[in-house]
């Protein structure tokens, strides 16, 4: 035996897809880019998107049920994001041994997704106040155009090329409690290098989301809740959520070993309160503050195994076996969800949302990463986002425009378009250049 490589390596070997600055994928999983935050706004709260309901289409992928929210309110919603991020060379031991050592520069995740909804009720009358059905269609791609060599073994693992076509159904249900329920069927394809020459899989992901309007049920109402002062009416709203994503069958390996690697399997558990004040404009609502508060931690459920072997030319290293494990994902929800506490097992995101007038968003979080993972730490992220509709309402609020005109009317009727942005401090690369994404959504 000339020397023994170090555990931190084999996991290296094993590793099939680039991680990011706030990636949750465990080493020695195939598809792991199908886990990243897929809007900025989710990126930006610290990777928190299995609970909070929002209007971008892209969100469906975090959550399938987040169809069925949607599916209350928008007929048509489009969405594109993209992200680009860089290795650099800066001397230190985590750069050095993984940043430089993957080679991945501008290695490119994009996401696209476009979404149907229609409210059930104008076809049987006798439905709940609101039922909504939706179908969607995303696209997933991530991209490393770049060669990619281990300059810490001998190993070269090539190029790396994968996508993801999804489709969804999802049902929300609105009668004095919001239920959102999905089911996604996605086709995963592409290659990854040195490993296995195509990635061909099924996968499923199932999701559920239960919203609570805590005033309006302390009302009585369903649609009716305290005021305050002339025309202020206070929200406060609790949100549950869960997905269960990436579910199918394994992966053939061909090096560094022969064998059988999982996809990358992730159980995520969510909860947030949002505190809001809504006023009236040309009989529209219009939340002119929000708050929200979000707490989500994310469980890869496997089983693992090790074994030491040496190859024929001297090298020896642990080789890794990775199984799926049962259930829905083993979470503590009072140290995960309440204390903000993650495990070896659970990686814990952080985040919150201030919302102005449904125009302006900030947004802050932070993610803490598997423990096992070897570039495990804290991430800090933040971003904005900004929303047409939201601009157009406090412009009749404030300024006195025109509520009847005709372009002002599609605005506040039919017609949204969102631009968001996040970006993240630290992790396994320097610089991870900013996620950014465009929403259309037809009312």
């Amino acid at each position: 035996m000339r020397y023994r490589r170090t555990i931190w390596l084999a996991s290296v070997l094993l590793l099939t897809s680039v991680p990011r600055g706030w990636a949750q994928g465990v080493a020695g999983t195939i598809g792991d880019f199908l886990n990243y935050p897929v809007t900025p706004e989710m990126a930006a709260m610290g990777d928190g998107g299995v609970s909070v309901v929002t209007n971008n289409a892209m969100s469906v992928i975090a959550n399938p049920a987040q169809l069925g929210m949607l599916s209350m309110t928008n007929s048509l919603s489009i969405g594109t994001g993209f992200d680009m991020h860089t290795a650099t060379h800066t001397d230190t031991p985590l750069n050095r041994n993984f940043g430089t050592a993957f080679g991945f520069r501008d290695a490119s995740f994009s996401v696209s997704a476009v979404s149907y909804g229609a409210r059930l009720n104008s076809l049987w009358e006798a439905l709940p106040s609101y039922v909504g059905l939706g179908l969607q269609y995303s696209y997933e791609k991530f991209a490393s155009p770049s060669p990619v060599t281990l300059s810490v073994s001998p190993f070269i693992i090539g190029n790396e090329a994968e996508h993801a076509n999804a489709f969804t159904i999802g049902l929300g249900i609105h009668y004095f409690l919001r239920l959102g329920l999905g089911y996604s069927v996605k086709f995963i394809g592409g290659e990854n290098g040195y490993y296995i020459s195509n990635l061909d899989q099924t996968a499923r992901d199932f999701g559920a989301i239960l919203q609570i309007p805590v005033l309006r049920l302390l009302h009585g109402s369903r649609d009716g809740s305290f005021i305050l002062g002339e025309d202020i009416q206070p929200i406060f709203n609790i949100t549950a959520g869960y997905s269960l994503r990436n579910v199918g069958g394994y992966v053939h390996v061909v090096r560094p070993l022969s064998g059988e690697v999982p996809l990358a399997r992730q159980a995520n558990l969510g909860w947030n309160w949002r505190l809001a004040f809504q006023s009236r404009v040309a009989g529209f609502k219009w939340d002119w503050f929000s708050f929200t508060w979000d707490r989500e931690a994310a469980n890869s459920p496997f089983n693992t195994d090790s074994s030491l072997v040496t190859n024929p030319n001297g090298y020896s290293y642990w080789n890794y076996f990775w199984s799926y494990s049962s259930g829905l994902g083993s979470f503590s929800p009072w140290s995960n969800l309440i204390v903000g506490r993650g495990s070896a097992s659970v990686a814990v995101s952080k985040g919150w949302q201030i919302g102005l007038g449904e125009f302006l968003y900030l947004r802050g979080g932070s993610l803490t990463n598997l423990s096992q993972n070897p570039w495990s730490s804290t991430f800090p992220t933040s971003g904005w986002g900004v929303k047409l509709d939201g601009l157009v309402k406090a412009l009749v609020f404030l300024h006195g425009l025109n509520a009847n005109d005709s372009f002002t009317r599609f605005i506040l009727h039919h017609f949204n378009l969102e631009f968001d942005y996040s970006t993240a401090s630290g992790g396994v690369f320097d610089a991870i250049k900013p996620f950014e994404s465009l929403n259309l959504a037809l009312r």
